[in-house]
């Protein structure tokens, strides 16, 4: 279970294509208490729950209502609770660093690139505000998940993007700007679904070049889709899975539909169960959407990857039951498919596979770095960043996935493996589930957040210290 808690329902920034809040109240105590009761009542005595403390603006509630929310949250849930917050970071300081320190509250924040870029998107001032922000939270420790959202404007010069985090060492993840629901005006910073695939096809291919170097979440999350562990909300049947809380204790399905009163489903102040909320209106016309989207798209190569998208672009756009980028992912699991399945049809991932036998965790994949990121290894930017701090140079260190310094000249490849015959029996995703020993059922994947500290898995030769960037699907902080 994974709840929005707005702090506040104000903002101190006005970005071009925010789809809100930007104004309400601070939650009050009241308002809270109800909050931590309510939320209490949702998960069993032993399930997880994260929380992000969302926005608007949530630091706007000052120093003093996080201290006092966060100590009763942790009191309340223990180690069972995992913490962050999406912040512009513009108030962001050495108290509230300590405290988030202290609470063990990863950050998240966003950004859109070098400073003419970002402030033409976001605001004058922004990018100046928000990096002495990632300052503050650099000298502390604290790593920061950066969202990076596209519109033609930066699309075009996705390049000079990406070379600005890759220099300034930050990790990011890629959305697109999308309509705002129920805005008539016209809406120049939105990125159409053309343009979208377009930017991740272009960008993917520089991403591989640079891999070792930095970590572009969205990208590694197409990835793993292919073998069925996307962690993207978009890519999951969200519906009562993720909910948010308003500053004034009204419950919405997501954080996009918070403006919208027309999309809430109860309030905090009553303690309704899911049950209760599957009850309400919205409720029901989500669920009828998912529903329809089984029917729909049932023969889509890619339904199980992507449960029909985001609901919430869906109505923006007006269609009510696709994503707007459809066909974009579309697009886009194709192409990210193609560059796995040369990795795994390659003389050194074979020679590897030949070598070391197939087991029932790796599958094929074994040697390139797409590959690792499907499996679910460390990452090659966390492995890089490992020798780096252990004084072993720059290049990956031996392993599984270093066998291109094996010979592969006496390699002899198993013929299932070599046959192109065997290769056009089954459709390219599944045959991608196969060689990666996974199956082609659906899983729950869990709502992006700020970035957290994780550990590379226990069977996996060396142990890395990192932080994922789970990164808030958000188009704003």
């Amino acid at each position: 279970m994974h709840i929005m808690l707005h702090p506040s329902g104000s903002c101190t920034t006005r970005c071009g294509y925010c789809f809100g809040p930007n104004t309400g109240p601070i939650m009050d105590d009241a308002t809270f208490s109800a909050a931590l009761d309510w939320m209490e009542s949702l998960v069993q005595p032993m399930q997880s729950l994260e929380v992000t403390l969302h926005g608007g603006e949530p630091l706007l509630a000052g120093i003093t209502w996080h201290r006092h929310a966060l100590a009763r949250m942790r009191a309340r849930f223990g180690p069972r609770l995992r913490l962050a917050v999406q912040s512009n970071l513009w108030l962001l300081d050495d108290a509230f660093c300590d405290l988030f320190t202290e609470f063990d509250v990863t950050v998240g924040t966003s950004l859109d690139g070098p400073e003419s870029i970002n402030n033409a998107q976001r605001g004058t001032g922004y990018y100046a505000k928000t990096m002495r922000g990632i300052e503050a939270a650099r000298r502390h420790d604290i790593d920061i998940g950066i969202i990076c959202t596209f519109t033609p404007l930066s699309a075009a010069r996705w390049r000079d993007v990406f070379d600005f985090f890759l220099r300034e060492r930050l990790s990011f993840s890629v959305h697109g700007a999308i309509p705002t629901m129920g805005l008539c005006a016209p809406q120049p910073f939105a990125l159409t679904a053309d343009a979208y695939a377009k930017l991740v096809v272009e960008m993917f291919d520089y991403y591989l070049q640079h891999i070792r170097h930095i970590r572009v979440s969205t990208f590694d999350q197409f990835a793993r889709g292919l073998t069925g562990s996307c962690a993207v909300c978009t890519f999951g049947p969200c519906l009562g899975h993720y909910l948010s809380i308003s500053s004034d204790g009204s419950i919405y399905p997501c954080n996009r539909f918070v403006p919208h009163r027309a999309w809430q489903l109860g309030t905090v102040s009553d303690r309704p169960s899911v049950q209760d909320l599957s009850h309400s209106l919205s409720w029901q016309r989500l669920q009828d959407r998912e529903k329809q989207i089984e029917q729909d798209c049932g023969d889509c190569a890619y339904i199980t990857r992507c449960n029909g998208g985001c609901a919430y672009h869906a109505l923006a756009v007006g269609t009510g039951l696709r994503d707007g980028y459809c066909q974009a992912y579309q697009r886009i699991f194709a192409y990210v498919m193609d560059k796995a399945l040369a990795q795994i049809f390659s003389q050194e991932n074979l020679a590897a596979v030949v070598n070391e036998g197939v087991s029932d965790r790796r599958g094929l994949l074994r040697n390139g770095e797409l590959l690792q990121v499907m499996r679910g290894g460390p990452h090659p930017s966390s492995i890089t960043a490992a020798a780096q701090e252990f004084d072993l140079g720059t290049g990956p260190p031996q392993g599984d996935h270093e066998t291109r310094t094996r010979s592969v000249a006496t390699v002899r490849m198993a013929p299932a493996a070599k046959s192109p015959a065997w290769r056009a029996k089954a459709s390219p995703m599944s045959a991608i589930r196969a060689l990666a020993g996974t199956s082609g059922s659906r899983t729950m994947p869990q709502c992006a957040s700020p970035a957290r500290k994780t550990s590379a898995p226990k069977s996996e030769s060396m142990v890395i210290k990192t932080r994922s960037s789970r990164l808030a699907h958000s188009n704003r902080a």
